[in-house]
């Protein structure tokens, strides 16, 4: 009897754990100030109500706000939050029908334990000694320490006493506390008892109920666990708030977008300003009158323009103040909140998250009309004609007297003034109009002379014969193999087995980042992880890969690559630190017509490897073509650059056939290995050719592959071909340095972090050698 009450029971460790997600002060990060404070007075919370979006405020600031701007005491039923504009109903008509948001209350004014946490026993201090107690006597209100407990449970009139020990104490005294200041779930009765085992939470009635009325009216009830009800809604709110965040993702990328449409504006209405007044320079007297006309027509239908810019803005703030509300809101409600809190406000917040999702997202992109200001016929009297007119590239009508006003100008250029032609004048409203001029021979001798050259300079400097006769005078002329350079891989300098539980999964990739450490993705039927190893083979840390995603690649330096196939050729991809840390370098939605290889550089900007790429054909329509190409991304997910095939027709190269496996180096340039082509090619950072080596007509026989790529701290680019198991060590001009054999059936390689050169086996086993000394 006396051992079990001195035991903790089941129930008590896990209200113990529940009540550690309330305590604030003692393991919790510190509170965010904005949190806590009104968005009105930014003030720290008086009497806090929340709005339907989640937004809360005092409720004298709400009162203010509603009355200023005409609420519900002026007749309306519903409020508009001040940040977001989302509607919130309002039964009677009164600001205090709106619900107080209880979890500001408790963490801005957060209870504190009358008892201190290290309490001295009571008769130990009595007499002198200050020891911390033990256990706590219900009957005697005493602490005792664990001499003091024997002593107590000896003597003849204590021993029936009972006893709790002081983890019990501290949690029946938050109860305790909790009872003084109300309860946040209603309760069943007087009697019910959160630490009794038989206390649970009646789902369909939303009331905590005691063992007894459970039996009684709630027997044939779904009835749970208070700490299973919250970790239910927990585990369920993740999935909606992460499409949300996506969400807001694409509201934020949209905001970029009409930045950039404003600024595009702005600068396309400075510059029209600028020509108007050039124009305005240089014809002076006849055409001021004109240009004011001009002037306002810009201004006109760029304000439009503009307007329409502010106006979707405006839209897209508020939506994501909405999302923002509801995020920000259930975040600290799942950090910060209790489980009774938690499934108080869990039909709320799911009902919110569900509203938001369906609201439609205003992400088409806005774009301005491309206004442009015609070329003024200067040799035509009339204001408006010499001036020219705002023209929008939408509509396809060509101004047939452009010619006539080049013939013109040639005309006055020889010094002879241009004369009516017979027939070619039409007389409206005082002013003459030329027609079109039959001829253009004119046009043709000035637009055609600059054009010819410039055109001819360009091609000769673009020749590719001219290009391929271009040498350096570092350039290395030859090579092939040279017997010095070819070197069997043989006592490595150590060697390490890969665990068994890796070896069974299904290997993914293998790299090793700066550090040293070997991470490695591995996948078995249900599930996937990321492993962390060090460099002995000892697992460190492991990263489970969320649901649903999938590790596609591991680059050579310990990048992670998770995909997901969205269908129609789209894709999420996401790309892992390589620290160990499990942080995404980026995330964002892609178009690609396949997936070979996938990889980042360290800003974040995704390069791919496919087989196919979208094509426009001449009418039109987008198709999708063969061709090996390397796609290159930025963080948002839009297309930068891709190479293809079609950048090197001029040179007469065909460098990428099907590209498998891609590495990136410090300062952004990247080595593909394509198999098909059987060829190595390296880019720089803005994915310009910086060499490409592998069989061509003079050596037909370099590769059978190659299969894998990575490089060094020196410079070096290192590929590996499976199938004749051979390594080569490259310059970044392209120059083979020295070619390596094993025995070994390669499966993976990179460099490591101590310049040694780690080689995969097919047998599970790891070896590193010093390849840079041979």
């Amino acid at each position: 009897m006396i051992q079990e009450l001195l035991k903790p029971s089941r129930l008590m460790k896990e209200s113990a754990e529940s009540e550690a997600m309330m305590d604030v002060q003692s393991e919790c990060e510190v509170i965010p100030r904005d949190f806590l404070c009104c968005k009105l007075c930014e003030e720290e919370f008086r009497q806090p109500k929340y709005l339907t979006c989640f937004h809360s405020f005092c409720q004298a600031c709400i009162q203010g706000y509603a009355t200023q701007r005409g609420g519900a005491n002026d007749g309306n039923e519903s409020y508009w939050c001040p940040v977001c504009g989302t509607e919130t109903a309002v039964d009677d008509h009164s600001i205090n029908a709106l619900p107080d948001n209880i979890l500001a209350q408790r963490l801005g004014s957060p209870s504190t334990n009358t008892q201190q946490k290290d309490t001295i026993c009571t008769i130990c201090k009595n007499g002198g000694n200050f020891i911390d107690a033990k256990n706590y006597c219900l009957n005697c209100e005493e602490f005792l320490c664990n001499e003091c407990t024997d002593v107590h449970l000896e003597q003849a009139d204590t021993m029936d006493h009972n006893l709790e020990t002081m983890e019990e104490f501290g949690i029946r005294s938050e109860y305790e506390e909790s009872a003084k200041s109300g309860h946040v779930i209603p309760r069943c009765c007087s009697y019910y008892d959160p630490l009794d085992i038989g206390a649970l939470f009646c789902v369909d009635c939303d009331i905590a109920v005691c063992g007894d009325c459970h039996l009684s009216y709630h027997e044939d009830h779904r009835c749970a666990e208070m700490v299973a009800v919250a970790e239910n809604f927990q585990n369920k709110i993740k999935q909606p708030l992460e499409e949300l965040q996506n969400d807001a993702t694409q509201l934020q990328e949209a905001m970029i977008d009409l930045q950039k449409a404003e600024t595009k504006t702005i600068e396309q209405q400075k510059e029209l300003h600028k020509s108007v007044k050039n124009r305005t320079k240089y014809l002076y007297e006849l055409i001021m009158q004109y240009e004011n006309v001009l002037l306002e027509e810009i201004d006109r239908r760029h304000t439009q323009n503009l307007d329409d810019i502010h106006e979707r803005r405006k839209e897209l703030q508020m939506h994501l103040a909405a999302i923002d509300g509801v995020n920000d809101f259930t975040e600290k409600l799942m950090t910060y909140g209790s489980c009774e809190e938690k499934v108080l406000m869990r039909k709320k917040v799911g009902k919110r998250v569900r509203e938001l999702c369906e609201e439609p997202l205003l992400t088409d992109q806005l774009s301005p009309p491309n206004v442009t200001l015609t070329e003024p016929n200067v040799a035509i009297p009339t204001v408006c004609n010499m001036f020219g007119e705002l023209k929008d590239p939408d509509i396809t009508k060509i101004d047939n007297d452009i010619v006539d006003v080049v013939t013109d100008q040639v005309n006055v250029d020889s010094g002879h003034e241009s004369e009516p032609h017979e027939n070619n004048e039409v007389e409206t409203n005082g002013h003459v109009l030329l027609k079109r001029s039959s001829t253009i021979e004119s046009e043709s001798s000035i637009l055609g002379s600059t054009t010819e050259s410039d055109v001819k300079m360009l091609t000769m400097s673009n020749n590719s014969e001219t290009f391929r006769g271009v040498k350096f005078s570092d350039e290395v002329e030859e090579t092939e193999y040279i017997a010095d350079n070819v070197f069997t891989l043989e006592n490595p300098r150590r060697e390490i087995n890969l665990p068994l539980t890796i070896q069974k999964e299904c290997l993914k990739g293998i790299g090793v980042n700066e550090f040293g450490d070997i991470i490695i993705g591995a996948a078995a039927s249900n599930y996937q992880m990321v492993y962390l190893l060090e460099k002995r083979g000892i697992i460190r840390g492991q990263i489970p890969v969320q649901a649903g995603w999938n590790i596609h690649t591991v680059a050579c330096d310990g990048k992670v690559a998770l995909t997901i196939a969205r269908g129609d050729n789209r894709y999420k991809v996401r790309i892992m630190k390589n620290d160990g840390s499990g942080k995404m370098l980026c995330s964002m939605q892609i178009e690609n017509y396949g997936l070979n290889f996938v990889t980042a550089d360290n800003t974040g900007n995704l390069i791919v490897a496919s087989n196919r790429y979208s094509h426009v054909t001449n009418s039109g329509k987008i198709t999708s073509k063969a061709g090996g190409n390397i796609s290159i991304y930025d963080q948002r997910g839009m297309l930068k650059r891709r190479i293809t095939n079609e950048d090197y027709q001029d040179l007469g190269m065909y460098i990428l056939e099907k590209p498998h496996c891609i590495v990136v180096d410090k300062v952004g340039n990247f080595f593909v290995a394509d198999p098909g082509n059987h060829n190595v090619t390296g880019f720089d950072s803005s994915g310009e050719l910086l060499f490409e080596y592998g069989n061509n007509d003079h050596e037909p026989e370099i590769y059978d592959g190659p299969d894998l790529v990575c490089t060094d701290t020196k410079g070096n680019v290192i590929v590996a071909d499976k199938r004749m198991g051979k390594i080569d060590v490259i310059s970044m001009k392209g120059d083979l340095k020295k070619s390596l054999f094993t025995e070994d059936i390669i499966k993976y390689i990179t460099i490591t972090a101590d310049k040694l050169l780690m080689v995969s086996t097919a047998e599970g086993s790891i070896k590193f050698y010093e390849y840079l000394k041979l």
